[in-house]
């Protein structure tokens, strides 16, 4: 029996409280309750709000080590963000 997969895709980057792997889990069982016990689902939960974590520690990095970093009003967001 072939299996129909299902991605589901989080991409907001919630930084402060950490994204489960259960995100998707009361969607997925609504889907799988809505359609015909023959068909196979498999979810798959994929999360890419963090895919540039390091290009963003690189680009503070470098706003630091500007000679106006002291005039940027953003200085304390970008700090703890990482």
């Amino acid at each position: 029996m072939a299996t129909d997969y299902i991605l589901f895709i989080h991409g907001v980057n919630t930084r402060q409280d950490r994204e489960t792997p259960q995100y998707a889990d009361k969607l997925f069982d609504l889907i799988q309750n809505n359609v015909e016990s023959s068909v196979q689902l498999k979810k798959i939960p994929l999360y890419w709000g963090n895919v540039v974590i390091e290009q963003e520690k690189d680009l503070v990095t470098a706003l630091q080590a500007s000679k106006v970093w002291n005039e940027f009003w953003f200085r304390e967001i970008l700090l703890n963000r990482h």
